[in-house]
């Protein structure tokens, strides 16, 4: 059994669950969801609910008794020495991969480094459990057939996002995802919250290879778009999507444009890859973080990405 700790937002989520079924492509073991980490907490929430999934991923019944009964990562949170969060943490790659590796032989799969690409060895561990964001696409190319399935959204799509995505598969859609919201908080400042520019830039970009683009723009909340509309100005002509749409709606919304200029989230980074439309172009900030040395963050872009 492999027990997927998740948290954080959507976009890690999936990050999450894709490295879980990149577990389980080596393993054959079942996947179960402990959700426990979304208790009582309003600013995040499970949303994985929302897809398809495999049929026989689970999710816990008893996710608290499930966390608590966990004796690995018990020992890990509660017994290891401050040392084992520095070094996962630090730049000192060689100690950081020792310990990660020696820790999933255990069982324990956990990691505080989001960016790095760790080897991955196979635990001998009836019980395994998944805790970190493993951001990086190494974790997913294997199974990313499978989670295109996975992925697909079960809830019925409301009568405007059913408009709403018509419009977008039957012209040169551009998904551009402005990210405001919590990036917005200064417990994020080290972020690379893309500017003006970028999206501009982006924009002149995709409009050299596809004359006829159509841009779309999506951001976190209706006041977001409200002051992008009042302090972006564009020399082309965009369309606001401003739905009030739940983060799953608004994900399955933007998939079907067929270009992006994304942000530096994980949110739209899936909605790109997800994307089904036939030579896509898309536009990726350069730099994922501020901080260009605080990770190795270049496993997150696709060779035929476009950088700015």
């Amino acid at each position: 059994m492999i027990v997927l700790n998740l948290k954080d937002g959507l976009g890690n989520q999936l990050f999450e669950y894709g490295f879980a079924k990149h577990l389980q492509n080596k393993t054959g073991d079942k996947i179960v969801i402990n959700n426990y980490f979304f208790d009582g907490k309003k600013r995040r929430s499970y949303s994985l609910y929302h897809f398809k999934l495999d049929g026989e991923t689970k999710v816990a019944s008893k996710p608290r008794q499930l966390l608590l009964t966990a004796s690995y990562m018990c020992r890990l949170f509660f017994c290891y020495p401050k040392t084992f969060i520095k070094w996962m943490t630090s730049s000192a790659r060689p100690k950081s991969d020792e310990i990660f590796e020696y820790s999933a032989r255990k069982g324990m799969y956990v990691h505080f480094n989001t960016f790095h690409k760790f080897n991955i060895p196979n635990s001998k561990r009836r019980v395994k459990y998944i805790y970190g964001n493993y951001e990086n696409k190494a974790y997913i190319e294997d199974v990313l057939p499978t989670l295109r399935n996975d992925f697909l959204i079960i809830d019925p799509p409301s009568n405007q996002n059913k408009k709403a995505a018509e419009e977008l598969k039957n012209c040169e859609s551009v998904c551009v995802h402005i990210r405001r919201g919590d990036y917005m908080d200064p417990k994020w400042s080290m972020l690379n919250v893309c500017n003006f520019d970028y999206y501009q830039n982006g924009m002149n970009e995709i409009e050299k290879k596809i004359p006829n683009a159509k841009f779309y723009v999506f951001s976190n909340t209706h006041d977001d778009i409200e002051w992008i509309k009042e302090n972006y100005k564009f020399k082309q002509e965009v369309n606001y999507i401003d739905l009030g749409n739940p983060d799953f709606e608004e994900l399955r919304l933007m998939m079907n444009c067929k270009h992006f200029v994304i942000s530096n989230s994980t949110f739209s980074w899936w909605a790109a890859v997800l994307s089904n439309a036939e030579n896509k172009t898309v536009v990726a900030p350069k730099n994922w973080i501020a901080n260009e040395s605080a990770g190795d963050w270049e496993g997150l872009y696709f060779d035929n990405w476009i950088r700015i």
